[in-house]
């Protein structure tokens, strides 16, 4: 298995933990990064596939079942999630050529099953879908299912939205979010910061309208890189960043988060108080302050 098979390996290691005992993504993806100890860009691809398979399970499912001879939910364990890992790579990924996501799919499914079957039903699926792609992969009529949405919630926003705008919304809503760093200003400038992060193999750019704030993609193993361990930065969502500038905190001020883990609005607001007054950052899970505690000492 190539080193790239290796990022496909702990991805499914990562959907398997998810499955088997409802771990978080987020937190599972970690764990086994620094289990696996890849390279940063096969960090990257890793996270790139956990997360989009997640993104896109329900629609991944749909293209499986057209081409596969039994349900997606028939299906043994891990087989459904190697097929969704191959599917999505060549459906979604254009770097990845179709011939690697195929041969790498069908190692994975000779690694984890004694049955040789398996191998030729992952084979004979994904070519399938690889031959078809060029001309247009079948698309499903329901948009719950084209944008992996719960059928609950695409009746929330359809009775929210007056049955106007909700597949513009469930599009929007399913995109690929960048992933935004802020920068601890109180000790690093963003330049500074931009620098060690490209040094690491991490593309990153200014935020077009946040200051302090870079916008992050090829991302792997982060709390990797020697910059995140210094306390350099930090990864915060941008509508949390936008909550701490309208509380509009200010140096010597005392203030409340009252739901704070992971702590990024915390640190955000120490950031613009200089270091300077009182932040109280609580959380309803105890076991959350953990968290708190060592983003802080970071």
């Amino acid at each position: 298995m190539t080193a790239a098979g290796n990022a496909r390996s702990t991805a499914l290691s990562v959907l398997r933990a998810m499955d088997r005992s409802g771990a978080w993504a987020d937190a599972a993806l970690k764990a086994q990064l620094r289990r696996d100890s890849l390279s940063p860009q096969d960090a990257a691809l890793a996270t790139r596939l956990v997360y989009g398979v997640e993104q896109n399970r329900m629609l991944l499912d749909f293209w499986i079942a057209v081409y596969c001879s039994q349900k997606p939910d028939h299906l043994q364990v891990p087989l459904l999630d190697i097929l969704r890992l191959g599917v999505y790579q060549i459906v979604f990924l254009d770097k990845i050529p179709d011939s690697a996501a195929v041969n790498e799919s069908v190692a994975l499914a000779r690694k984890h099953s004694r049955n040789s079957r398996v191998a030729g039903l992952v084979n004979a699926v994904l070519r399938a879908a690889a031959r078809d792609l060029k001309a247009g992969l079948p698309q499903p009529d329901d948009p719950a299912v084209r944008y992996s949405h719960p059928d609950w919630l695409v009746k929330e926003f359809d009775l929210a939205l007056n049955g106007e705008g909700t597949e513009a919304l469930l599009a929007a809503d399913n995109g690929q979010p960048p992933t935004m760093a802020q920068v601890n200003t109180l000790r690093y400038t963003p330049e500074q910061v931009l620098e060690a992060l490209r040094a690491g193999g991490v593309e990153a750019r200014p935020h077009p309208w946040l200051s302090g704030c870079l916008l992050l993609t090829g991302t792997g193993d982060l709390e990797g890189l020697a910059a995140f361990r210094d306390g350099a930065f930090y990864i915060q969502d941008g509508a949390a960043r936008l909550a701490v500038l309208a509380a509009g905190p200010e140096p010597g001020m005392r203030v409340l988060d009252a739901c704070a883990a992971p702590g990024g609005k915390s640190f955000a607001a120490a950031i613009a108080m200089e270091n300077r007054g009182e932040i109280w950052s609580c959380d309803i899970h105890p076991h959350k302050e953990t968290l708190i505690r060592a983003g802080a000492r970071r």
